[in-house]
Order: structure tokens, then C-alpha cells, then sequence
């Protein structure tokens, strides 16, 4: 398995803010540390700016397309998110909801 650093951010936010009632502080942060011992795509600059070239060609949010970024690098042939269609294709990775 293979996390990225976005999406170890949006987690942190969904545990903290989202969730009701939401996880301490404490032990988000233990869940963020436990996912974080996964591969991790860190999202530099050029990735970022790859991401801004998936959003505009697929036509998602910047948000989701810099996940796709990071799944490509990694070389993911399944991204599982509830957030793009499931059944989708992004070059060679396929989209799968893993909620349906």
C-alpha cells in the first residue's frame, strides 16, 4: 500500500474536524504516524505542477488530481477514493471506490 502526503493531510482534517464526534488530537496523530510507516509520495513541486496538468486534461479538482499525481509516481495501477467515478481510467490507473 501506498499513501501520499495529501492525502495523509485530508485525513488528518476528516479525523479532526470531520468526524463526529472527532478523534483527540492525539489520536489523530497516532493514525497519521501508523499510516506514515506505508510508502510515502511526498508531493514536491514538480508533482504538484504535473497535478495542475491532470486536473485541467480529466477536468477534476486540483485536490484529486494531485492524489492521481501521486499514484502515478508510484506506479498504482488501482486508486481506491470515493471521490473521482469509480470505473474511471487516468492513464493507466483505474479509479475504484471502495464504498460501493
Amino acid at each position: 500500500m501506498i499513501i501520499s502526503t495529501q492525502v495523509l493531510k485530508e485525513l488528518y482534517v476528516v479525523l479532526t474536524k470531520k468526524l463526529k464526534p472527532p478523534l483527540k488530537e492525539e489520536i489523530a496523530e497516532e493514525v497519521i504516524r501508523n499510516y506514515s510507516k506505508l510508502e510515502v509520495v511526498v508531493l514536491d513541486p514538480s508533482l504538484i505542477l504535473e497535478g495542475i496538468g491532470i486536473k485541467r486534461r480529466y477536468k477534476i479538482s486540483f485536490w484529486d488530481a494531485l492524489i492521481v499525481t501521486a499514484a502515478r509516481k508510484a506506479n498504482c495501477k488501482i486508486l481506491f477514493t470515493e471521490d473521482l467515478s469509480h470505473g474511471m481510467k487516468i492513464d493507466s490507473i483505474e479509479i475504484v471506490n471502495p464504498f460501493l
